[in-house]
């Protein structure tokens, strides 16, 4: 038996919208956000800048050679949910592609990136920070067992 194409027409259109909407998911409610981050005071290139909402999905940046960033809130969406966020800045990133390599040296102090005191607020709106970041204090460690282990812990 064959079905006329102007009847199935109706559930091709349905169809397709299902399928158009599974892609993206809900997403939240996001900002643009974008700054610069300097250390020392200079610009800090190739850091890795992450703003963790206090419930949700964490958004990423890198800086650049002027030590510029936006953040996406995945791949080619860009923002950061709005409400507070602890704002981590990281310049020991590993090589996805050498999985046998050991994990590099972060060279900025953990304060601002394993133990961040860095707050921000996203608004509903356009969102430019600026970091400026300066040496002193103890650096992370690469050790995964420090934290659970507790500071001032050697074994």
């Amino acid at each position: 038996m064959k079905i006329p194409f102007h009847n199935m027409f109706p559930a091709m259109a349905v169809l397709a919208g299902l399928l158009a909407g599974c892609g993206g998911g809900d997403l939240p409610s996001l900002a643009p956000v974008a700054g610069k981050v300097t250390f020392n005071g200079k610009p800090l290139s190739g850091a890795r800048v992450t703003f963790e909402p206090e419930e949700g999905r964490p958004s990423y940046g890198m800086t650049d050679a002027n030590g510029e960033f936006t953040v996406e809130y995945k791949p080619d969406v860009p923002g950061a949910k709005i409400g507070s966020h602890t704002v981590r800045i990281r310049t020991g990133i590993a090589d996805p592609d050498d999985s046998e390599a050991p994990p590099p040296q972060e060279t900025i102090p953990a304060r601002y990136n394993q133990n961040s005191n860095l707050k921000e607020e996203v608004k509903d709106e356009e969102n430019t920070f600026e970091f400026t970041l300066e040496s002193g204090g103890p650096l992370p460690t690469n050790d995964p067992d420090a934290a659970r282990r507790g500071p001032g812990s050697d074994a």
